[in-house]
């Protein structure tokens, strides 16, 4: 894999990551909109490691705060910090579960496919959609909030 090829899926997870769209998505349409090759796991898992060292670095006094939180949940004491790394818990608890049954029914590799990405946000994109213009702005304090508050 050249370093051109690189510097593209670089640019691209930079964009995509934080706008509402699928960078893991625009990541696999690459090799379908380009010459270059499927990339593969190895290099998306990278590209993802990156941002969230990026992100990390930039929210480093929050990743702080969280860190806290997990030290004060291990000691049983309560505390704001406490409260959101529980709420983070319980909030990554379905995604964990969902890939783990991807994993376990060796299907990740299927997912991959720039058609399967293609239909995934388009049917994905839906709900979001609906639940946005139904709902309308809503302001939430994640201090304040509770453990079954949707985030």
């Amino acid at each position: 894999m050249g370093l051109d090829h690189l510097l593209l899926l670089a640019a691209i997870q930079g964009i995509t990551e934080f706008v509402p769209v699928s960078s893991s998505g625009h990541l696999q349409l690459v090799h379908g909109l380009t010459a270059y090759p499927d990339h593969g796991l190895v290099i998306d898992v990278a590209l993802h490691a990156g941002t969230l060292l990026a992100v990390m670095a930039y929210f480093h006094r929050d990743v702080r705060l969280m860190l806290m939180g997990a030290r004060d949940l291990a000691r049983r004491q309560a505390s704001s910090s406490a409260h959101l790394m529980r709420v983070l818990a319980i909030a990554s608890l379905p995604v964990l579960l969902a890939g783990a049954v991807l994993v376990a029914l060796d299907v990740t590799e299927a997912l991959r496919k720039p058609e399967i990405v293609a239909w995934a946000s388009i049917i994905f994109a839906i709900p979001l959609w609906l639940a946005d213009r139904r709902q309308g702005p809503v302001s939430r304090d994640i201090k304040t909030s509770e453990g079954s508050d949707p985030q």
